[in-house]
């Protein structure tokens, strides 16, 4: 969704909004790294990549560079 956008919900149910970022530092191959974390209001957004409370990203270099590889 866009920021401030809201989810399509029915009328009644509790209606759910962007709401801001959480920053984060991520041990990589490369050293730390600093990224910022979508969340919610109802706090249901789950991160696919990294984890909520993951902290270390330890072979995310070759998974991009597979993808990068094969032309995505």
């Amino acid at each position: 969704r866009e920021r401030c956008e809201r989810s399509d919900k029915p009328e009644g149910a509790p209606r759910n909004y962007r709401n801001g970022y959480t920053k984060k530092t991520v041990k990589t191959q490369l050293g730390e790294v600093d990224i910022k974390v979508p969340r919610d209001r109802n706090g249901s957004f789950e991160p696919k990549i990294i984890g909520k409370y993951d902290r270390n990203a330890d072979g995310m270099e070759d998974k991009i560079l597979a993808l990068y590889a094969c032309g995505m």
